[in-house]
C-alpha cells in the first residue's frame, strides 16, 4: 500500500489497483496535526483490504507513506492519552484489525516526491472520479496499478476518522489554504 495525507484529506492506493480518497469536512479540518493524519491513512489501505476480503490471514502488508512520524507511530502502543487523545484510539483500531484480520504492518518511509500518485489522491478530492483516474494514469502509467481504480470508503471508515476528528478540539486558527497536487 502507498498512502498520503494533507490537511484537508487523505489516500492511497494498493498493488492490487484499488485506490480510495477522502475529503476531510470542511469544519474539521485544522483539528488534527498532519501527523496524525498520515497515521490514520496508513491504516486505511490494510483495513480496506480486510474489508473487502483481498488481505489474506497471515499476511505481511507492506505500507509505504511519506511521513516518518506515522511509519514509527505504528509500531507504538504507549501514547500519552493527555497529550494526544486520539493517538491511542488510532493505536487501538489498528492493533484489533491486527488481531481480527490475523495480518502484521510492515511500514517503511519514502520520499515525498516517490508518492506522488498517493499525494494526488490526498489533495486533488475536487476531481470527479474518472477524470482523477485518468489524470494519474495518463502521468504515471509505469506506477499506476494493473486495473487501477478508485472506490469510495465504506461508511464505516469514514465514520471512524470523523469520530476521530471531532473528538479533537477545533481549530483555533482560520482553517488552512486547500493544496492542491502538482499535477493539478
Amino acid at each position: 500500500y502507498r498512502t498520503d495525507a494533507c490537511i484537508h484529506g487523505l489516500g492511497g492506493y494498493s498493488n492490487f489497483g484499488r485506490a480510495w480518497r477522502m475529503a476531510i469536512p470542511t469544519h474539521l479540518i485544522g483539528r488534527a496535526h498532519i501527523n496524525l493524519l498520515e497515521y490514520m491513512g496508513t491504516i486505511i489501505s490494510p483495513w480496506l483490504g480486510f474489508l473487502e476480503g483481498s488481505l489474506p490471514e497471515l499476511a505481511s502488508v507492506f505500507s509505504q507513506g511519506d511521513n516518518t512520524t506515522a511509519a514509527g507511530w505504528s509500531h507504538q502502543t504507549n501514547f500519552e492519552s493527555v497529550q494526544r487523545p486520539a493517538h491511542p484510539k488510532v493505536a487501538r483500531c489498528l492493533g484489533n484489525l491486527q488481531l481480527e484480520g490475523k495480518f502484521q504492518l510492515v511500514n517503511e518511509w519514502i520520499a515525498g516526491d516517490e508518492n506522488t500518485i498517493a499525494d494526488s489522491l490526498s489533495r486533488d478530492t475536487h476531481l470527479s472520479v474518472t477524470d482523477h483516474v485518468a489524470l494519474l494514469t495518463a502521468y504515471f502509467p509505469l506506477q499506476t496499478p494493473n486495473g487501477f481504480h478508485l472506490q469510495p470508503l465504506p461508511a464505516e471508515i469514514t465514520s471512524w476518522v470523523c469520530s476521530i476528528l471531532l473528538s479533537l478540539p477545533e481549530a483555533s486558527a482560520a482553517c488552512h489554504k486547500l493544496t492542491r497536487s502538482a499535477l493539478v
